[in-house]
């Protein structure tokens, strides 16, 4: 996982962008272009000569406008943030279900590769049987038919397998092709998460407070802009500079664009508290929903830990032992093995199903 977290490209473009949201606070603070101006005006007369005019303005939003700017970037990079990690949460989900099918595939093409050569065996027995008279046709094709389906079988896991290692390499993105190591699969534990603390809420939230303050920032808007100049005049029949300032404020007359502005982020901002809770709800009925199958399950499953598993076993056990013994034929056999295979079969599948409701827990999304 670390290692796909490191490689994959779609989760270092999300960190970017979280970097990049992180940056764009200081965007906040711009304050404009200030003006440098040369001015020469006859009727501006010293000693009879017009005086030569060097000057610099600036012009500011009114000081609160910029708090509520950077608090609204503020917001925004924490929502980049959470996405990135709502991102991460995604992958490791995806990564971890993958694996788990994956580990029980290989456990199918371990079962079917036994069965496959014990009816290979029988199969050729049936056949030198036929052969020599010593039985009918029918367990002959019998014999050929359900090597067949066991074969098929075999192939069908070993495509899966193979599919499934390709899926789990195309999420690594490792520079170097690597085999995935073939752990037996095993119970996962469930962590149950908080609803409301989850990446995918905190980006809602996080959204939310940015409109609140892009809102209050169009407010304060209609306060009087700053503006601020210093300037310097002279000319060649003076022997001293004339400095000068400037103070004003740029007052709105009109106010029907700026106030269709703050309709539009109150409203806006109402949206997304809305979303919020609905967000979260969703969240807790769905954690509610998987809990409830989790419990159907883990019976189903406690079954095969409890009970299932060590019948198959005796079931193998027992049909080694009698045919060893003579007391059943090949056939026989066969038939005990496969129905001890087809119980440990049914166990993978429920195991598969049971950790595959865990992932969803874990890594609980809507």
């Amino acid at each position: 996982i670390a290692l796909g977290l490191q490689n994959n490209a779609g989760i270092e473009s999300s960190r970017i962008r979280s970097e990049g949201a992180e940056a764009a606070r200081g965007m906040a603070l711009d304050f404009g272009r200030t003006q440098v101006y040369y001015g020469y005006d006859e009727n501006n007369l010293a000693n009879d000569l017009p005086l030569e005019v060097f000057g610099i303005s600036q012009s500011f939003a009114f000081p609160t406008v910029y708090g509520k700017q950077y608090q609204a970037r503020k917001y925004q990079a924490e929502a980049a943030k959470s996405s990135h990690e709502a991102m991460q949460k995604q992958y490791v989900h995806q990564l971890s279900s993958l694996y788990n099918s994956y580990t029980v595939s290989l456990e199918k093409i371990r079962i079917y590769t036994r069965l496959d050569s014990l009816y290979l065996q029988f199969t050729r027995a049936a056949d030198r049987r036929f052969e020599l008279g010593a039985t009918n046709y029918l367990e002959k094709v019998t014999a050929r038919s359900r090597q067949r389906q066991t074969r098929i079988r075999l192939q069908q896991s070993q495509a899966e397998e193979v599919s499934l290692a390709s899926k789990i390499q195309g999420l690594l993105q490792a520079e170097e092709s690597w085999t995935l190591k073939g752990n037996p699969p095993v119970r996962f534990e469930v962590r149950p998460p908080d609803p409301g603390s989850q990446p995918e809420v905190r980006i809602l939230e996080n959204e939310v407070l940015a409109l609140k303050y892009q809102r209050q920032a169009a407010q304060h808007n209609l306060l009087p802009d700053l503006n601020i100049g210093y300037f310097r005049g002279n000319n060649e029949n003076v022997s001293r500079s004339f400095d000068g300032y400037n103070l004003g404020l740029s007052i709105p007359l009109f106010f029907n664009g700026q106030s269709s502005r703050i309709r539009s982020s109150r409203l806006a901002e109402a949206s997304k508290v809305s979303e919020v809770e609905e967000y979260r709800s969703r969240l807790r009925s769905r954690l509610e929903q998987l809990q409830a199958e989790l419990r159907q399950k883990e019976e189903a499953l406690r079954y095969y830990e409890e009970e299932g598993n060590a019948l198959a076993l005796e079931i193998i056990k027992a049909a080694e032992a009698s045919f060893k013994n003579g007391e059943i034929d090949f056939f026989q056999y066969i038939q005990s093995l496969e129905n001890g295979a087809e119980i440990r079969l049914e166990a993978l599948e429920a195991l598969e199903a049971y950790n595959q409701t865990v992932l969803d827990i874990n890594y609980l999304t809507y």
